[in-house]
Order: structure tokens, then C-alpha cells, then sequence
């Protein structure tokens, strides 16, 4: 991307729609805790951006705990979004920017955890409908130095929800399952220890930006 093709990428101040709850258990009509959606985090031409930066370089076959690849469990492409990665420094900064006031407001006002940061780089994900692109059910907290601080998962869609079939987010935040919203730029946050999964992609496919906030082990 040359100068005369950058996006103008400046973010403004913050002003996020209301957060809401998505999921209803039919049921009984309670909103289940441990879970909020936020819309318009990411406008469309940040979308695109990101999408293009994967585009760019392709991404790798997305693995597990240790580099382990199983397509039984996952299977999926993955960037690590960072300043290495990223084809321009205000794509960068503008993500930085936004993800530290998104994580900001959303744990100010719904979880409440003890959050000291980044410990990882970013993640985007592409999900094809010619491998089925999926990840069956788990949880991101894990065994690793990285993995046992993560506190706090945040998925935010940059596909807009014609462009593919399938791939749903599914939560199960009290061991009922709830599907995510499919909104373009919609930030749907849970914590770490949240049983969730991609339904198998059958048409098109999605991309998704996903960050992991650290912070110390939950008491």
C-alpha cells in the first residue's frame, strides 16, 4: 500500500452504541451473564483495512497449544496482527488505540476484571468454506506463560454477515448456547474460561479480529 492508497485511518473519540446483552434464553426470557456485544467498534473502511492486511500476506494454518495443528479441532488461517505485520504504521496505531478504549469501556461496565494488558499480539482469522473453516468447542484460557493470563476474549466481525454461511460464534457463558451477532464491526466480549466454538463455514467466508486481554489468575 503506497502513500497515494492509504485509507485515511484517524479514529475519532469513542462513542460506542449502548451495550446489550444479545442472547435470551427462550425459556425462560433471562439475559445470561458473562457476555456483551458492542456494536460499531471497527467502521467499514477499518475492516476492509484489516481484511486486506490478511489478504496481503495470507496468513498461516492456524495451530494450538504449541504449535500443534489439528484439523479435527480447528481449521482456519491466521495473522498475527502487529507493527511487524501490519503494511502501515496508522493501521496499527489507529487498532492500538481503539482496542485500549474498547477494552476500557467494556470492562468498566460489564466485568469488572483485574487487567494489566496485551500480552499478545492481535489475531485475524479467515474462516473458507472450502475446508469447512471451523473450530470445534474450548475455552482460550490454556496451560501456556501467554495462555494461563488470559482474562478476557474479545471477537469482533469484519465480515459483513451476506458474504458467508455458517460460522456462527456460538457461547455458552451458563452451559446454554447463545449465537454471537453477525453485525460487521460488532465486538462481542466474554471471558477466557466461556465455553465457545465457529460453526463450520458452508458458504464464502469470514474474517474475524480477535484480541486476548491478561491480566493475573482469577480468585
Amino acid at each position: 500500500m503506497g502513500p497515494a492508497d492509504r485509507l485515511d485511518l484517524s479514529v475519532p473519540a469513542f462513542r460506542p452504541a449502548p451495550l446489550r446483552d444479545e442472547a435470551v434464553y427462550p425459556a425462560s426470557g433471562l439475559r445470561p451473564a458473562g457476555f456483551a456485544a458492542l456494536d460499531g467498534v471497527f467502521d467499514d473502511a477499518l475492516c476492509d483495512a484489516l481484511i486486506a492486511a490478511f489478504d496481503a500476506v495470507g496468513g498461516h494454518t492456524a495451530s494450538l497449544v504449541k504449535g500443534v495443528q489439528s484439523a479435527g479441532i480447528r481449521r482456519s488461517r491466521v495473522l498475527w496482527f502487529d507493527a511487524e505485520s501490519s503494511p502501515d504504521p496508522d493501521l496499527t496505531a489507529a487498532v492500538d488505540r481503539r482496542m485500549a478504549e474498547v477494552t476500557a469501556l467494556l470492562n468498566r461496565t460489564r466485568f469488572g476484571f483485574a487487567l494489566d494488558g496485551f500480552d499478545e499480539a492481535f489475531q485475524i482469522a479467515r474462516y473458507d468454506a472450502e475446508i469447512a473453516g471451523g473450530y470445534i468447542r474450548h475455552v482460550d484460557r490454556g496451560e501456556g506463560p501467554r495462555a494461563r493470563r488470559r482474562k478476557l476474549g474479545i471477537s469482533i466481525q469484519l465480515s459483513a454477515p451476506e458474504e458467508y454461511e455458517g460460522g456462527d460464534l456460538i457461547l455458552e457463558p451458563q452451559a446454554v448456547p447463545i449465537t454471537g451477532p453477525r453485525r460487521r464491526g460488532t465486538a462481542i466480549a466474554f471471558p477466557s474460561y466461556v465455553v465457545h466454538e465457529v460453526t463450520p463455514v458452508t458458504r464464502g467466508c469470514r474474517y474475524s479480529f480477535v484480541a486476548w486481554v491478561h491480566g493475573p489468575g482469577f480468585v
